[in-house]
Protein backbone atom coordinates (compact mmCIF):
# COMPACT_ATOMS: atom_id res chain seq x y z
CA UNK A 1 0.00 0.00 0.00
CA UNK A 2 1.34 3.59 -1.34
CA UNK A 3 0.96 6.64 0.60
CA UNK A 4 -1.31 7.50 -1.72
CA UNK A 5 -3.43 5.07 -1.01
CA UNK A 6 -4.21 5.97 2.56
CA UNK A 7 -4.24 9.92 2.94
CA UNK A 8 -6.50 12.55 0.87
CA UNK A 9 -4.64 14.01 -1.67
CA UNK A 10 -2.22 17.14 -0.40
CA UNK A 11 -4.53 19.44 -2.26
CA UNK A 12 -7.48 18.37 0.07
CA UNK A 13 -6.08 20.20 2.63
CA UNK A 14 -5.78 23.58 0.87
CA UNK A 15 -9.42 24.50 0.95
CA UNK A 16 -10.79 27.64 2.50
CA UNK A 17 -12.00 25.01 5.26
CA UNK A 18 -9.39 22.43 5.06
CA UNK A 19 -6.85 20.80 7.38
CA UNK A 20 -4.34 23.35 6.68
CA UNK A 21 -6.54 26.34 6.95
CA UNK A 22 -7.95 25.19 10.42
CA UNK A 23 -4.05 24.54 11.59
CA UNK A 24 -2.91 28.29 10.67
CA UNK A 25 -6.31 29.66 12.08
CA UNK A 26 -5.42 28.34 15.28
CA UNK A 27 -1.87 30.32 15.26
CA UNK A 28 -3.94 33.39 15.53
CA UNK A 29 -6.19 34.92 18.58
CA UNK A 30 -9.72 34.70 17.46
CA UNK A 31 -10.00 38.29 17.87
CA UNK A 32 -7.13 38.81 14.71
CA UNK A 33 -8.30 35.71 12.61
CA UNK A 34 -10.05 38.01 9.70
CA UNK A 35 -7.02 40.48 9.74
CA UNK A 36 -5.23 36.76 9.56
CA UNK A 37 -7.37 35.41 6.58
CA UNK A 38 -6.54 37.04 3.30
CA UNK A 39 -2.71 35.89 4.25
CA UNK A 40 -3.98 32.39 4.68
CA UNK A 41 -5.92 32.66 1.84
CA UNK A 42 -2.99 33.95 -0.06
CA UNK A 43 -0.49 30.98 1.19
CA UNK A 44 -3.18 28.17 0.39
CA UNK A 45 -3.32 29.15 -3.22
CA UNK A 46 -0.07 29.83 -3.31
CA UNK A 47 0.76 26.10 -2.17
CA UNK A 48 -1.87 24.81 -4.62
CA UNK A 49 -0.69 26.12 -7.53
CA UNK A 50 3.01 24.64 -6.49
CA UNK A 51 1.22 21.16 -6.00
CA UNK A 52 0.39 22.12 -9.35
CA UNK A 53 3.76 21.56 -10.87
CA UNK A 54 3.76 18.59 -13.20
CA UNK A 55 5.75 15.05 -11.12
CA UNK A 56 8.82 15.56 -13.69
CA UNK A 57 9.54 18.72 -13.11
CA UNK A 58 9.43 18.86 -8.96
CA UNK A 59 12.78 18.97 -7.89
CA UNK A 60 14.60 20.31 -4.65
CA UNK A 61 14.19 24.00 -5.62
CA UNK A 62 10.60 23.21 -6.47
CA UNK A 63 10.06 21.26 -3.00
CA UNK A 64 12.02 23.94 -0.51
CA UNK A 65 9.74 26.73 -2.39
CA UNK A 66 6.74 24.91 -0.69
CA UNK A 67 8.56 25.55 2.41
CA UNK A 68 9.25 29.36 1.85
CA UNK A 69 5.50 29.89 0.86
CA UNK A 70 4.36 31.24 3.93
CA UNK A 71 7.81 33.07 4.58
CA UNK A 72 7.24 35.14 1.14
CA UNK A 73 3.84 35.92 1.46
CA UNK A 74 3.89 39.25 3.71
CA UNK A 75 1.74 38.92 6.76
CA UNK A 76 -0.51 41.55 8.38
CA UNK A 77 2.01 41.99 11.23
CA UNK A 78 2.79 45.56 10.34
CA UNK A 79 -0.95 46.47 10.92
CA UNK A 80 -0.44 45.58 14.74
CA UNK A 81 -1.84 42.04 14.04
CA UNK A 82 -0.64 38.95 16.54
CA UNK A 83 0.73 35.46 15.73
CA UNK A 84 1.42 33.09 18.20
CA UNK A 85 4.82 31.16 17.98
CA UNK A 86 4.62 27.77 16.95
Amino acid sequence: MQAADTYPPAADDLFPDGALAHRLERLVPPDERARWRPWIDVVLAKLGRGLERAPERRDRRWLRSLFLVAYYVPPPVGHGAILRAL
